[in-house]
């Protein structure tokens, strides 16, 4: 359990920090921070208590960093990205990027026409 949560939290801290930090160093003022989450965050898996908590780690995290960057007055936005299903991903993703610069998705939940979250 503690190597999932590195992996899955504190690798992603990590991650997002340096990066910041070399956008800031570079003078880099817009950008887009997407972690890439789970849907088992929205709901309750029988045999999975672990998977739940780290999700709902991670959309604590990305709301923690956006009100972060508010803030400080940034153009950097910050997103959850929670797929029901991997083949779902890259048009989130896309998705995500493509609004205009003057709002942001801060999470986003996509599953499956007719399942419920």
């Amino acid at each position: 359990m503690a190597g999932m949560l590195q992996l899955n939290i504190l690798s992603t801290t990590i991650c997002t920090k340096e990066t910041l930090r070399l956008l800031e160093k570079d003078g880099i003022t817009t950008g887009h921070v997407i972690n890439i989450n789970s849907i088992a965050g929205h709901r309750s898996i029988e045999g999975f208590k672990f998977t739940p908590a780290r999700s709902n780690m991670l959309t604590a995290l990305t709301k923690a960093l956006h009100v972060e960057l508010a803030k400080k007055k940034s153009k950097i936005r910050v997103t959850s990205l929670s797929p029901g299903l991997c083949s779902d991903i890259a048009d989130a993703v896309l998705y995500v990027l493509s609004v205009p610069l003057s709002v942001v998705i801060t999470e986003l939940t996509i599953v499956p026409n007719g399942e419920m979250v």
